[in-house]
């Protein structure tokens, strides 16, 4: 039986930033192909997706620019920010 510890469970919480950062990333670089071609319903899940690192715990250095790269695209995508604090801190 495979058991998770609690710092097994912060760092894959911690990878899912790093992933989401690099997701947000692609859909920025490849909008015109790849967001473009996405329905209204798609495109919402993707930035509910994307928001669920809102509130998450991050390292307290340069990860911190995985939420600013979150944030910013997701505004830049033409929807409201999602990520409290980035606007205030960064």
């Amino acid at each position: 039986m495979h058991r998770h510890t609690g710092a097994t469970c912060q760092a894959k919480a911690i990878k899912r930033i790093v992933e989401a950062a690099d997701i947000a990333l692609a859909l920025w670089l490849f909008r015109d192909s790849v967001w473009e071609g996405l329905t209204m319903h798609q495109r919402k899940a993707d930035v509910d997706w994307l928001s669920l690192v809102d509130g998450r715990p991050g390292l307290d250095n340069i990860w911190h620019l995985f939420f600013v790269l979150i944030d910013r695209v997701i505004t830049a995508l033409g929807y409201p920010s999602q990520i409290r604090g980035v606007r205030e801190h960064f």
